[in-house]
């Protein structure tokens, strides 16, 4: 049993050392757009510079993170950042080490409101 939960400790942080993260980010701007492919998505464009981004993350700004609207996950992050723009706050983003939802920027996995 102890190995299967150290194997599985194992995989969360291999799973998170691969993505990104920025802490205490402040937020530039935010925007949605339809892709042509179907997927709704909104752009999180931050001030601060992003650590750790992944090989896919290649697009024109590099402070960029993507999320997928079509999802209650992402409408609720999208909400997040919203009221980041709005409020001045920052906000500390993880994202997923994939740029499965916007080609050349890294899809948001998590993201907190700081206070």
């Amino acid at each position: 049993m102890i190995k299967y939960l150290i194997t599985f400790s194992l995989f969360l942080f291999a799973t998170y050392a691969i993505s990104s993260d920025c802490t205490n980010c402040s937020v530039h701007s935010v925007g949605c757009s339809y892709l042509h492919d179907g997927i709704e998505s909104c752009n999180v464009v931050l001030v601060n510079e992003i650590a750790n981004k992944p090989s896919c993350a290649t697009g024109g700004n590099s402070n960029r993170y993507t999320i997928d609207i079509t999802k209650d996950a992402g409408k609720a992050m999208m909400s997040l950042a919203a009221a980041a723009a709005a409020s001045g706050k920052t906000l500390t983003i993880y994202g997923t080490g994939r740029c499965d939802v916007g080609a050349g920027y890294e899809s948001a996995n998590l993201i907190y409101l700081n206070h």
